[in-house]
């Protein structure tokens, strides 16, 4: 994404209700993403900041008024690296409109949506960066991930 078009996404930061850290977390971000990619999230996705002990995770939009609703628990957002594969795997589901979280899924579309989304994340990222997309990706979600649910 162009500078210009990174500071148009982000001149009215009212509507994201992002504190200075989570804002330049998110600009540092989406700055890899084509601008319609960005302006899609951002139109339809509130981020937030939250240590719930749980990791970082998206609500569907199904549930609050047609707003997707990211969580970033700060225990992923420890390197730059971490930071931006947090924030774009989590945005990269409300990007591709899954609208079920884990607990309300089975363990086959709950691994289907894990895996589209470190896809996402794969094309918006440089090479340079996928060894880390891989390592996130086999300690968090997906038909190689740790915290899958259980099988029903």
């Amino acid at each position: 994404m162009k500078t210009e078009e990174l500071e148009y996404l982000f001149e009215n930061t009212d509507d994201y209700l992002f504190d200075e850290a989570l804002l330049r977390h998110m600009q540092n971000a989406l700055r890899h993403l084509p601008f319609s990619d960005g302006e899609a999230i951002l139109g339809r996705t509130l981020f937030l900041c939250y240590e719930n002990g749980e990791g970082s995770w998206q609500l569907p939009a199904a549930y609050i008024r047609g707003r997707n609703v990211v969580i970033l628990d700060p225990d992923d957002l420890k390197t730059p690296e971490a930071v931006t594969i947090t924030i774009l795997h989590e945005a990269a589901h409300s990007f591709l409109g899954h609208n079920k979280s884990g607990r309300t899924q089975t363990k086959d579309e709950y691994e289907r949506q894990e895996d589209e989304a470190w896809a996402k994340v794969r094309d918006w990222l440089p090479p340079s960066l996928h060894g880390q997309i891989d390592r996130a990706e086999a300690m968090g979600g997906g038909t190689s991930g740790q915290l899958n649910p259980e099988p029903e």
